[in-house]
């Protein structure tokens, strides 16, 4: 769930994104409206995977699809690579890699796009994993090898916001999909998603959406697709 929270998250600097953490609501997805890309993470490439990807090419054929997949049996490998697909990368894969290609399939590789490093990557990949530990700045520059100020200097000219707020962005992330696919209490959500406690959640959550978690979980329920990118995790 963090490495689907740091793609939107990355991702979302220069595209609407929705994130769908089930293969049947992101099927039922694909036929509500036009979607540019489509990022699909699948855990095993099994028949469900299969069957979203067969439902994307033959409703959205002009949609650009890319999959994360972890090795599966060669049948389904050969499946998978007479799609076709625009890209497809064998798990565990480097999410820069990844979100730079989503980036030239929409048309979207321009200066105005900062560059993210090597290393404010690799904290962002960290926090991907441990979003919902005690993580700080301290611990995430160890995890990098290099020094808290040095990351933080980093991370500030790159990404425009601090590592502490770029955490908070993923867990807000990780919240959004909890609130749309789960039916998960509020203290359920904090705990997993890495904030303190629900109160905490909910400020952060209205602070950041501008609609208390009730309200985000209520809209999504009803919501039709209407973005430009669609990212299955």
């Amino acid at each position: 769930m963090g490495r689907g929270a740091v793609l939107s998250s990355v991702l979302g600097r220069w595209a609407d994104v929705e994130t769908m953490a089930l293969f049947s609501r992101a099927r039922s997805a694909v036929g509500l409206g036009p979607a540019d890309g489509i990022v699909v993470r699948l855990p095993l490439l099994g028949l469900d995977g299969l069957c979203f990807l067969r439902a994307v090419r033959a409703r959205l054929p002009q949609c650009r699809l890319v999959v994360l997949s972890e090795p599966a049996h060669p049948a389904r490998e050969r499946e998978l690579s007479e799609l076709p697909v625009d890209g497809y990368f064998s798990e565990p894969s480097r999410l820069g890699p990844v979100c730079d290609l989503v980036k030239v399939l929409l048309h979207r590789d321009d200066s105005s796009i900062g560059h993210l490093g090597p290393h404010v990557w690799r904290a962002i990949e960290y926090m991907s994993e441990h979003f919902g530990e005690g993580t700080t700045l301290t611990t995430v520059a160890r995890a990098v090898n290099v020094s808290p100020g040095h990351l933080a200097a980093l991370f500030a000219s790159q990404t425009g916001m601090s590592v502490g707020k770029w955490l908070t962005r993923i867990r807000i992330e990780v919240t959004r999909s909890l609130l749309a696919e789960t039916d998960d209490k509020l203290e359920a959500i904090a705990e997993q998603a890495g904030f303190c406690d629900a109160s905490h959640l909910s400020r952060m959550f209205t602070a950041t959406t501008g609609l208390r978690p009730s309200q985000y979980r209520m809209s999504r329920r009803s919501a039709q697709l209407g973005q430009r990118l669609a990212v299955a995790v």
